[in-house]
């Protein structure tokens, strides 16, 4: 089955130099062959057991060299700063709210200057907000533990991601709603909540010694 990149990624990709990209969230790795195709030094993380399994297994058989780790984006090092592309795609809602600012502290950090951030989110439009406002226990601002499911949830108000990135050049910016087909725990047709964002970050400017 052949994957379509992420929209916003095929469209903000020509304007970045080639270099390093990170995959938070990799899934499938549609969008980690993709980068890849087009000369970056990915690394994929996913929490995902049987996902990193079949990453690795259709990077190999497509003969591409892709970094894939089975890790939580809350214990990825992001020390090194390294990275020209950060891509978070629907994986960032899994976390709590309070880990959630951390990791987008670490993320502005590692991208390099006119690097670019994008990043795709559920909001409070959601459908799904509704259910797990109803049926789970809030234990922090917008987040949700289900005890029965064991699913944790966190979603985005108006504004809020794009308040994060205030200190970054916002190239994209879209609020929106949009249809789906029942699937998983969602038994009839519904609508999602999305909030997209593809963010640059500024050069610093020069400092004059006197």
């Amino acid at each position: 089955m052949k994957f379509e990149p992420f929209y916003l990624l095929k469209k903000f990709i020509p304007k970045i130099a080639d270099g390093n990209a990170l995959d938070i969230g990799a899934g499938n790795g549609h969008n980690s062959f993709f980068m890849t195709n087009k000369q970056f030094k990915v690394i994929a993380i996913d929490t995902d057991e049987e996902k990193i399994k079949l990453l690795k297994k259709t990077a190999k058989k497509s003969n591409l060299k892709i970094n894939v780790l089975k890790k939580d984006v809350r214990n990825f090092d992001f020390s090194k700063k390294i990275f020209n592309i950060i891509l978070a795609v629907q994986s960032l809602n899994f976390i709590k709210r309070s880990d959630f600012i951390k990791v987008i502290s670490k993320i502005k950090e590692a991208v390099v200057e006119n690097g670019i951030i994008i990043i795709s989110m559920f909001t409070k439009e959601d459908a799904s907000f509704v259910q797990f406002k109803k049926f789970s226990e809030e234990i922090e601002k917008n987040t949700f533990f289900n005890k029965k499911s064991k699913n944790l949830r966190f979603f985005l108000e108006k504004n809020e991601l794009k308040k994060l990135f205030k200190d970054f050049e916002i190239l994209f910016y879209e609020e929106k709603i949009i249809k789906d087909a029942p699937h998983d725990e969602m038994v009839a047709p519904h609508k999602h909540g999305i909030v997209q964002i593809v963010a640059k970050k500024k050069r610093a400017p020069n400092q004059i010694s006197i």
